[in-house]
């Protein structure tokens, strides 16, 4: 008894000298009573990442850790809590060891697959969701493990980004110089694709032909059959793109003038290949349009037989192109076989008639000459020593005003041949239909002594 009583008088005191110390010191139970709710312990980054790198800081709650590992402060935010340093970038650690060694993850995600990085030399940027959580790389991109397009366009194009559901596949490749172009995508099925002259395409669809040696990819309309590329050019030449429409979609480069084109072949025709660049070809309806020579814009016929020829460096419809003299010394022709129409620049007296518009005829019989500078039908050409014709620039005394077969009326300008000054246009009319130059005057050839 006297044992309890001496504990309750030692308990009595403390008590009573913690009433007096109490808001002084404090007082600790001799129960040893249910210590207080602690808070919540802080996540702690964990990982390699503080050997090379010091923390700026950490959101507990997301996951995400930003720090300096390098010249400039880089974050990543991993729902694994795991990080590294790589390429003096700040990364997420994942389960993928080769991942972890060749990409810097700045986004990982375990409980929903979700993940986003830089890989590869060119540090190409890419996400992937995957809902195994299974990744692999893709030439330098993200995607679920398996699922990486197959084909040859891992060997010159560089990763964009991919669905695996659609199966549409963005990439950057290579032109024929080795180049890296704009980034182009393309839908396959057969989730096989490849680089076609610096664009992404299925291995069916893309357009045939040598073109892809000297062009880069531009643009392409398979429905329409038109291809659009800028093709290399000579050192003081200007890179255009060029367009070209081919039925049969195979399509080569050309050079025309001081640059190159994309055009069409038209088949088994070598001479008309070689010397025009066909822009446009039919293989249905015939049509060509062609570039030849000079000519700055396309000139386009329809040939049925689908055969062709060249006419004073022109494509013509084969058999179409006109008689008489007036290759030699006429250039720039524009040809309507359907009508019998011929339009064309001629060499006069003093060389290319500049001053005139360009001359036409239409001859049922397709022969056509170079009358004292301006194109008419062979038949409607004055006889006479008036006009001679000297190959290839020209010819010597009057240049042709007008003429009027039914009154057998020439009206000309003649050339004096000691002075060689050109006249004013004269007139004259002779019965017999033959003139000449007296000395740089027009007049019947009868009246020339």
């Amino acid at each position: 008894m006297g044992g309890v009583m001496s504990n309750v008088l030692r308990e009595s005191v403390v008590l009573g000298a913690c009433a007096i110390l109490l808001g002084l010191v404090g007082c600790a139970s001799t129960d040893n009573p249910t210590p207080p709710e602690e808070s919540a312990t802080e996540d702690t980054p964990s990982g390699p990442w503080a050997q090379t790198c010091t923390k700026v800081s950490f959101d507990s709650d997301t996951g995400k850790l930003c720090a300096n590992c390098g010249p400039a402060e880089t974050c990543a935010t991993c729902s694994n809590r795991a990080y590294a340093s790589f390429s003096d970038s700040l990364s997420c650690v994942t389960p993928n060891d080769s991942i972890n060694g060749q990409c810097t993850v700045t986004q990982y995600d375990a409980s929903t697959g979700h993940i986003c990085g830089t890989c590869g030399a060119l540090l190409t940027s890419s996400c992937a969701t995957c809902a195994d959580g299974e990744f692999e790389l893709c030439a330098d991109g993200l995607v679920c493990k398996g699922s990486c397009p197959t084909g040859s366009w891992q060997g010159s194009c560089s990763f964009g980004s991919y669905d695996a559901t659609s199966r549409k596949l963005c990439a950057s490749c290579k032109d024929h110089d080795g180049t890296p172009e704009v980034t182009t995508c393309a839908t396959c099925s057969n989730n096989q694709f490849e680089n076609c002259g610096g664009g992404l395409f299925c291995p069916a669809d893309c357009p045939t032909g040598d073109w892809t040696a000297a062009c880069t990819f531009r643009s392409y309309d398979p429905s329409a059959h038109t291809l659009c590329a800028q093709c290399d050019s000579d050192p003081d030449g200007i890179s255009l793109k060029t367009c070209a429409t081919c039925s049969d979609d195979a399509f080569y480069s050309t050079e025309f003038g001081a640059t190159n084109l994309v055009e069409c072949s038209i088949p088994n025709n070598d001479p008309v290949n070689k010397q025009c660049a066909i822009t446009e070809y039919d293989d249905t309806t015939g049509k060509v349009c062609s570039l030849c020579g000079s000519t700055s814009e396309p000139v386009c016929l329809t040939c049925p037989s689908k055969e062709y020829e060249l006419c004073k460096g022109e494509v013509v419809c084969k058999g179409g192109c006109p008689g008489g003299n007036w290759q030699t010394t006429c250039i720039e022709p524009v040809f309507d076989g359907s009508g019998n129409k011929l339009c064309a620049s001629c060499y006069g007296v003093e060389g290319l008639n500049q001053g005139k518009p360009q001359s036409c005829a239409t001859c049922p019989g397709f022969e056509f000459d170079n009358c004292g500078g301006t194109l008419t039908c062979s038949d409607a050409c004055p006889g006479g020593t008036w006009w001679t014709l000297t190959p290839p620039q020209g010819g010597t005394g009057c240049n042709y005003v007008s003429y009027d077969p039914g009154t057998k009326k020439l009206c000309a300008q003649c050339q004096n041949p000691t002075t060689f000054q050109m006249g004013s246009t004269e007139c004259v009319t002779c019965a017999g239909n033959e003139f000449a130059n007296c000395a740089g005057t027009l007049k019947c050839s009868d009246d020339c002594g």
